[in-house]
């Protein structure tokens, strides 16, 4: 199973307390939080997973903006950017910044909205 960034998950059904804190194991449901770069546990890199780990980034970078940087310092973003950005060190440095370059003109334009703050769209927070 990939994750909404492409990401591989070795236990979907049971994803670690610090990623999914209130998540209930059924042996069913999967992980929703879909934050792979912080879950060291779990998440596989794949060939595949470098266009949505450049959304990520893109999105991440948005984020930093839009949050202010004294919040987003402060929050777990920071280690999620890093590990995303450490991930693509494997991929090729042209390829990742052609897709990135696509993600963050989707995000600056409007037509990739993205989920955080507890589902609020990022866009209504601008």
């Amino acid at each position: 199973m990939l994750s909404r960034i492409g990401v591989a998950c070795k236990d979907p059904c049971n994803p670690p307390k610090h990623i999914a804190p209130d998540f209930e194991a059924d042996g069913e449901n999967h992980c929703h939080v879909q934050r792979c770069t912080l879950c060291l546990e779990h998440a596989v890199i794949l060939p595949e997973s470098l266009d949505g780990l450049c959304k990520r980034l893109a999105e991440l970078r948005y984020l930093r903006v839009r949050m202010g940087i004294g919040a987003f310092e402060e929050s777990s973003y920071v280690q999620e950017m890093s590990n995303t950005e450490i991930a693509l060190l494997a991929f090729d440095e042209e390829e990742v910044k052609e897709r990135f370059d696509v993600w963050k003109a989707q995000i600056e334009s409007g037509k990739h909205r993205f989920m955080e703050f507890d589902g609020i769209a990022s866009k209504a927070i601008a």
